[in-house]
């Protein structure tokens, strides 16, 4: 028997990622006399470490953790808490290992379903670096943008609304920083007809300045338009008028929650209910494509993860299919 103990480094600003794997179990005194034995077990494990180029601070280092176990999340669809992080002190004659506890949620006890795996490590082996890479800066950049997902992955048994409200605010968040709409030529065009308004008002009529605060905000796209050009920025289409009927009906069901407190009209709850609860399991998926097409994920990869994986087969093509979505081909 033989085994291989693998160590891929990855470069990083300021440090390296790695994925190393131990592999223990046998007996030593098993090589030392001829007696048979029942069984011999062994165990293989993986665990990613980072390596910064000079000593961190603890508060730094538990970020990279915390982004570590939120990249994975993202590669797995599903959260998974890590053991409590070892720190290793350099400073002493001798290497000090540390676990470090904190407040938060115990570390997941049964391991991921690989039936439910978004990607395997063998699809990104050699874009795992450039795709960490990617997502600490994307976290910083978009902020809510980014952790608004992984907070409704973090916590998928929530409330129907709370989910669909989540996801919807997420990308809303999400596009106000990828897009420039103040300086459109919408939203210019916008605040001129505003302008245009105030002045059939004098300066003075109290009127004038109870319409302005109501127009302030007339320039900005809506949440249908926000989630319409987000989603669009996916590496593939669907069939004619489908993406533009979904963003009409999440914006409907988002604002209805946020704004009603739930069904508008004489619709009923459980036909609501029903509604938030297709269009909610849909918006997860596109959402969670978009932020791997936003850290760089290949066309190619994120495609076959969406229509030819087991993952889009058991969960991805039947929620869209129940919201009314159907990635089209490349050849139609």
């Amino acid at each position: 028997m033989t085994y291989t103990d693998h160590k891929i480094s990855f470069p990083l600003l300021g440090g390296t990622i790695a994925v190393e794997s131990l592999t223990t179990g046998g007996n030593f005194f098993l090589y030392h006399h001829d007696r048979p034995v029942r069984d011999v077990k062994f165990e293989q494990s993986f665990y990613v470490s980072y390596r910064p180029e000079q000593p961190s601070d603890l508060n730094h280092l538990q970020y990279i953790y915390n982004k570590i176990e939120e990249f994975v999340a993202l590669m797995l669809g599903s959260y998974f808490r890590f053991d409590r992080p070892t720190f290793i002190r350099k400073e002493e004659p001798f290497d000090g290992w540390v676990t470090v506890y904190s407040h938060g949620a115990a570390p997941t006890s049964e391991p991921p379903n690989r039936y439910q795996y978004w990607l395997q490590f063998s699809d990104i082996r050699d874009l795992f670096g450039k795709l960490f890479v990617e997502w600490l800066a994307g976290s910083e950049l978009y902020g809510a943008g980014f952790y608004l997902y992984v907070a409704a992955l973090r916590n998928p048994h929530v409330y129907t609304e709370d989910r669909l409200f989540t996801l919807a605010t997420g990308i809303e968040a999400l596009h106000r920083r990828c897009f420039a709409s103040e300086n459109s030529n919408h939203a210019i065009h916008e605040k001129s007809r505003v302008s245009e308004i105030l002045k059939l008002f004098s300066e003075n009529d109290p009127n004038r300045k109870w319409l302005a605060k109501k127009l302030a905000h007339a320039h900005e796209p809506s949440l249908e338009n926000r989630l319409l050009e987000s989603l669009r920025e996916l590496p593939f289409k669907f069939g004619k008028g489908q993406l533009e009927k979904f963003a009409k009906s999440c914006a409907v069901r988002r604002n209805d929650i946020s704004h009603r407190g739930g069904p508008s009209g004489d619709m009923d709850y459980d036909a609501f209910h029903l509604e938030a609860f297709r269009l909610a399991e849909a918006l997860a998926c596109l959402f969670h494509a978009l932020l791997l097409h936003k850290i760089g994920m290949p066309r190619d990869v994120l495609t076959k993860v969406m229509t030819k994986s087991i993952i889009a087969e058991r969960l991805i093509k039947p929620a869209l299919g129940e919201a009314g979505l159907e990635i089209a081909s490349d050849k139609t």
